[in-house]
């Protein structure tokens, strides 16, 4: 379902290169490893020893891997964004100036890797270069700004933050958005906040000392599904969101992940 290691068989899209987030160590998702193999991994502990936050780790994807073959993937552009989560190694304790100073030349390392990497594949018929504006705008999904949207109507509830001490789930994690959305009253440990439309889980890998997911309960199976009806539903869960931040008194703003 999107599943970025299955866009040529699944949609018939492809692309030469595509972007990991990893840890420090360099360990890929599962759907990533079981196509690239452990040589993905070993490839990019000899070349770089170990990643870097803010930096961008291209490394070519051996041919006769799986990756390579059934989906024409050349490159896997390895990133490591900052870390906000204490009980995880390098965390910024609180520092959220860095970690926006982090993200900002992640993205832009990202986006000059990308176009140079097209620039070598076809110099040719192509000829790009990063733009400060492309890159900046990438990194909107992180702000100080304290000015979220009005709450939505309806929405009376205060939100408290309390994590489950293991909020992961007995399940593979790739299959878990999909099994909370559907079936939310057998997780309720892993419940924040659930309305009519909307599941608001916590996440199980978190990545800072707040991070929440928020899932449309109706069954959206790509991107490609969304159509201008889901507008209605995408506007609640942006509403739902900015609830949230202006309760909790974050620091961020809404990302997405599609």
């Amino acid at each position: 379902e999107g599943n970025i290691v299955e866009l040529n068989t699944s949609h018939g899209i492809q692309c030469f290169a595509i972007t990991n987030s990893t840890n420090r160590k360099f360990s890929s998702n599962s759907a990533l490893f079981d196509l690239a193999g452990p040589e993905l991994e070993q490839d990019s502990i000899i070349q770089y020893s170990y990643a870097k936050c803010g930096e961008v780790h291209p490394v070519s994807v051996r041919k006769e891997s799986a990756l390579y073959q059934t989906q024409g993937v050349e490159t896997v552009i390895q990133i490591l964004g900052p870390n906000m989560n204490p009980q995880r190694p390098m965390c910024l304790d609180g520092d959220y100036v860095k970690a926006c100073e982090l993200l900002r030349q992640a993205y832009h390392n990202l986006f000059a890797t990308f176009t140079d990497l097209i620039n070598k594949k076809s110099p040719q018929n192509i000829s790009l270069s990063p733009s400060p504006t492309t890159t900046a705008n990438a990194t909107t999904s992180i702000s100080r700004s304290r000015s979220p949207s009005p709450s939505p109507s309806g929405i009376t509830k205060s939100f408290i933050y309390k994590p489950p001490m293991n909020a992961s789930l007995n399940i593979f994690w790739k299959n878990v958005i999909s099994e909370v959305s559907k079936n939310p009253h057998l997780y309720p440990t892993s419940i924040f906040h659930e309305t009519k439309n909307i599941v608001v889980m916590y996440d199980g890998f978190p990545k800072s000392r707040v991070h929440l997911l928020i899932i449309p309960k109706m069954r959206i199976k790509d991107i490609y599904d969304l159509g201008v009806e889901h507008i209605p539903l995408l506007q609640e869960m942006e509403n739902l969101g900015n609830q949230i931040i202006h309760e909790l008194e974050l620091q961020f703003h809404l990302s997405y992940k599609i």
